[in-house]
């Protein structure tokens, strides 16, 4: 029974008045689909109209569902909205969550956030599992555009609503994010479960979100993947119209080529007069090609490419998916064409005779690699950069060196190396469970109670619990283990699954005591270098703690720091630089200190310019350096074959 407050607290039964209404509704559908009469539409709608002024809320739902499609009425946006509000004044969560729908996709009208939260509240809390799972969305997309973490959390709660509901997209979605947690096998079977009830629902989402489940391990648990089960349900999924799935599955038959997972018999195809047998995975990539997908045209060409980096077909493949838009794509084309751009550079002659197809071009190649740096391809920076770099030394037009400078920047992930070890990542009980774990942590355990303190701070194989991790990481610290403490200050100093905390961090360093000297010491002082630069702003200290951890060049991070403090003085400038080519003698420039490095000597190479004291360091150290590690691509098949090999997974 529905009720209204009318003055301070006395309640009035209006349901009698609403069921009174019934008949004239009923006769209103009468009218509408000629029920037992001749159907009128125009006698429909004011019928309707009679019972929708004196409240009746479905009258009110269905006047605001004609007048927003449009049926049998001029479409009305305003007049739909009003009657909806009716609608759900009078309890109708249909109408709340119309609403809702429109106000959170701004249908007809512009979009409207708090509306649309208010709306699809009213509708949840009546128990509509379509208003539960939309609002949970909604509220992700709050805390995603305010980082508010109450919206985050709230998300989560309706979502589970939704679930309760056996709302098949909720089951999904929530299965998804117990993926994401990483917690373990235990989680992950709670989120087989949920993608199994989507799946009986006749999402095929949810089938395709089953074969990803079964290709994972879990080696600390002894679990292997089981890939015919995983073939099985993306083989589903693409006979349901998964395009996604079908990729999938070639992935797994490129790279388990020799498990026979797929009997399926593609015929021969010529492709510019040429003919090419069909392979499971070339022939799945081409199926889904074919309907549209970018990244299996993208994959088809690389198997093509692989075999022969000229192939014609495979070219044209590539180029279709980068017109696609397809990142990777775009990318590898750029790689081909910077390959054949490095002989040109080198020849002026040529440059001049072909000046407008080479700016094309050059124009084409950054386009493309800006595409692919701005949707995750992390190298295309450092190509740009390159590219720059290579234009600035063959005097090309009015190329400035800074684009290469700036490029880098954007590339390096840590310039100040906050977050820069020596010291792996502890993997002591990696194989324990979280009750064997607690049981040697309880017996006075130092490792066992890192551990665990680290799992609880990250989340892995159990909820993230800050409290928890903090308290596991108190009872180890007083331990005096050299590798516990260098671990603990690391993750206080930079605040690794924990809240940042200088003082902390200095603590634990001040209390860590080494019998013997270790690569401890060296990252120990490496970080009291690094507090000391950088938080007390005492230079001389941090010199010295820099020179005694990186003495022998055993600690590159500080003798990296200590290059970077050179350079700021005169007398000790050239030692910095070679400091700095010393490290990327010994790091990869893919390495986060290889990067700034790099990043540290072009930006030496530009304020030197102009400089003629520094001008015989730039043009004798620096440069011949730089020319070495920014230079052109030369050979496509490396490419390709690096292609193959980190972007074809299953």
């Amino acid at each position: 029974m529905t009720f209204i407050k009318i003055g301070n607290g006395t309640e009035k039964v209006v349901d009698c008045y609403e069921r009174s209404m019934e008949p004239i509704y009923l006769e209103a559908i009468s009218y509408e689909f000629g029920i037992g009469v001749e159907a009128d539409f125009l006698k429909a709608i004011k019928t309707y109209e009679i019972a929708a002024l004196r409240g009746h809320p479905q009258s009110n739902l269905k006047l605001g569902m004609l007048y927003f499609h449009g049926h049998g009425v001029t479409q009305n946006i305003n007049k739909a909205i009003k009657y909806f509000w009716k609608a759900g004044d009078r309890g109708c969560a249909l109408s709340y969550f119309t609403l809702g729908w429109i106000y959170d996709e701004g249908v007809l009208i512009p979009k409207d956030d708090d509306k649309a939260e208010y709306c699809y509240t009213k509708s949840a809390e009546k128990g509509n599992g379509n208003a539960q799972y939309n609002l949970s969305q909604l509220c992700l997309k709050i805390s995603e555009k305010t980082s508010k973490k109450s919206y985050e959390k709230k998300s989560i709660e309706w979502l589970e609503l939704a679930v309760k509901n056996d709302h098949p997209l909720a089951q999904l979605n929530m299965g998804i994010h117990l993926v994401n947690k990483n917690e373990g096998p235990e989680v992950d079977v709670h989120a087989n479960q949920l993608f199994t009830l989507s799946a009986e629902q006749g999402n095929i989402d949810a089938l395709y979100q089953l074969g990803l489940m079964h290709l994972k391990s879990y080696k600390k648990y002894k679990i292997d993947r089981d890939l015919n089960m995983a073939f099985e349900f993306l083989n589903k999924a693409k006979d349901a119209g998964h395009i996604q799935a079908q990729v999938k599955i070639g992935d797994m038959c490129y790279c388990w080529l020799g498990y026979d997972l797929d009997n399926t018999q593609f015929e021969n195809i010529k492709i510019g007069g040429h003919e090419y047998e069909i392979g499971p995975d070339w022939g799945h990539y081409l199926e889904a090609a074919k309907k549209g997908n970018m990244e299996a045209k993208y994959k088809a060409s690389i198997i093509l490419l692989n075999e022969n980096a000229s192939c014609s077909d495979g070219l044209e493949m590539l180029s279709s998916a980068a017109y696609g838009n397809y990142p990777a794509a775009k990318y590898l084309l750029s790689m081909k064409e910077l390959c054949e751009l490095k002989s040109l550079l080198n020849d002026k002659e040529e440059c001049e005779k072909y000046k407008d197809m080479l700016l094309r071009d050059i124009g084409s190649i950054k386009n493309n690699l800006e595409y692919a740096s701005e949707n995750g391809i992390i190298g295309a920076k450092l190509q740009l950069a390159k590219l720059y770099w290579q234009l600035y030394r063959a005097g090309y037009g009015d190329t400035n060196c800074r684009a290469a400078l700036t490029h880098l920047m954007y590339w390096v992930r840590d310039y100040h190396l906050l977050n820069y070890t020596e010291i792996n990542y502890c993997h002591h009980l990696d194989d324990s469970t979280i009750d064997e774990l607690v049981s040697l942590a309880k017996s006075g355990d130092s490792k066992a109670q890192f551990v665990l303190g680290t799992r609880y701070a990250k989340g892995l194989t159990v909820s993230q619990d800050l409290e928890k991790a903090e308290f596991w990481y108190n009872q180890c610290i007083g331990s005096g283990d050299p590798e516990i403490l260098c671990r603990l200050a690391y993750i206080y100093h930079i605040g690794d699954g924990v809240n940042a905390d200088i003082h902390k961090c200095k603590e634990i360093m001040d209390s860590y005591i080494s019998q013997f000297p270790s690569l401890y010491d060296d990252d120990i002082n490496y970080r009291r270098g690094y507090i000391a630069l950088h938080h007390d702003k005492n230079k001389d200290d941090a010199i010295k703690l820099f020179e005694l951890a990186s003495r022998n060049a055993n600690h590159l991070g500080a003798t990296f720091q200590l290059a970077k403090m050179y350079l700021n003085d005169n007398e000790k400038y050239e030692d910095g630089i070679n400091m700095l080519i010393s490290i990327l003698d010994k790091k990869s420039i893919m390495s986060d200190l290889g990067e700034c490095c790099l990043l540290a000597l072009v930006s030496e190479f530009l304020d030197n310019v102009g400089n003629i004291a520094r001008k015989n360091i730039n043009d004798n150290v620096i440069v011949p350096v730089l020319d070495e590690i920014l230079s052109l691509p030369t050979n496509f098949d490396d490419e390709i074959r690096n292609e193959a090999l980190y972007h074809i997974q299953y």
